[in-house]
């Protein structure tokens, strides 16, 4: 069985379905799309993902391309890790995180992480291939907040917002994790692997000292031993930049930075 997945290195939904792939102890080929130079928006991965999102799998002649139920796919069609717990409670509570990283945290990490990480690359293009890339997004919503992070970055109040959503999102861990050793249950499930991608970018985007230790011993915890599982060096580590390690160089710079564009907006 041939298993075939568009993505890109650094994207959080890619990472989630290399995660499940590699707890089941899967390979499979990558095909990469470049998301800053707009290949997911190029009529040939039209032809494979309509949506013109990454990731897509390609299951032999299966086709899948909505990530959260691509990942109870991988889960109930392969042996291996179980990474859905048996309990009808445990797997709501599963279900409940994956729905809050989807609806809430997903939209607010891409802000942030285009904010910190692209608008620089954005910045260098000319200004008609800046429009071409932004026209060539289907949603006019995407397009319109594309526009806010090149025209005012940190200064947008869609940033404040974006890092409150994560400060939300790592305190609930923090009580969560407080009690269990995982997020759902006992052991490894989705939950976690759909959480880690985005408690993860924020070391890579500068901004680590959310996730210090001292400031959440229990979550710090849980990201050491997530980091030590197989499944984190095979689907995130090994596609690491060569320039970007666990850490991003400059990284007081950047959070001083953050700090200073969220106290403007408070005032």
């Amino acid at each position: 069985m041939s298993l075939i997945l568009y993505n890109y290195a650094m994207s959080g939904s890619s990472q989630k379905v290399r995660l499940a792939l590699a707890e089941k102890g899967l390979t499979w080929e990558d095909r990469f799309v470049d998301l800053l130079k707009g290949e997911q928006h190029s009529e040939v991965y039209r032809q494979i993902n309509p949506k013109g999102f990454v990731p897509t799998l390609i299951i032999s002649d299966i086709r899948l391309t909505e990530v959260s139920a691509t990942l109870e796919f991988i889960d109930e069609t392969f042996a291996g890790t179980a990474l859905v717990p048996d309990d009808a409670l445990e797997r709501h509570r599963m279900r409940c995180w994956v729905k809050k990283i989807d609806e809430v945290v997903h939209p607010a990490n891409g802000f942030l992480s285009y904010v910190i990480g692209g608008r620089k690359s954005l910045l260098r293009l000319s200004m008609e291939e800046r429009e071409a890339y932004i026209n060539a997004m289907p949603n006019a919503r995407d397009r319109w907040l594309r526009r806010v992070v090149i025209e005012k970055g940190m200064d947008a109040k869609e940033f404040g917002e974006t890092v409150r959503a994560h400060e939300t999102l790592l305190d609930d861990m923090e009580v969560t994790l407080s009690k269990n050793p995982f997020l759902a249950s006992a052991n490894v499930s989705l939950a976690d692997l759909t959480v880690l991608p985005y408690v993860q970018r924020l070391e890579h985007l500068g901004i680590g000292r959310m996730i210090a230790p001292q400031i959440r011993p229990a979550l710090a915890k849980w990201l050491g031993a997530m980091r030590g599982r197989h499944s984190f060096k095979r689907a995130i580590e090994d596609y690491l930049p060569e320039t970007l390690g666990s850490s991003t160089p400059g990284t007081e710079d950047t959070w001083r930075c953050v700090d200073e564009a969220l106290i403007t907006q408070i005032r």
